[in-house]
């Protein structure tokens, strides 16, 4: 566990600084409270969407040089689904 889990583990006030957004990203998923119930009812939703994507669903996969070297097109179509539905529950207000 990393220091400023235990600072909010404890009680305590704290703070992070990071210059490498990747370890932002971390600390911000590590620390931040969420409702069990609405993560679980997300991720009943998003299982749902998973259930009924099909090939001729419009996705707007992003472009990266040499991507096609990683992922053959039907599988960075399925991935763009999913980022863009993982997008979509990252825009809406997280519940109280």
């Amino acid at each position: 566990m990393w220091p400023i889990s235990w600072a909010m583990i404890n009680g305590r006030p704290s703070f992070a600084v990071d210059i490498n957004p990747v370890a932002v990203l971390i600390t911000k998923a590590k620390s931040t409270p969420v409702n069990p119930v609405h993560v679980e009812r997300e991720f009943i939703s998003f299982q749902m969407k998973l259930d009924v994507y099909n090939g001729d669903l419009p996705v707007s996969a992003p472009e990266y040089e040499r991507i096609y070297y990683w992922f053959m097109p039907d599988d960075k179509r399925k991935l763009a689904f999913i980022l863009a539905e993982i997008s979509k529950i990252n825009e809406q207000k997280p519940e109280e």
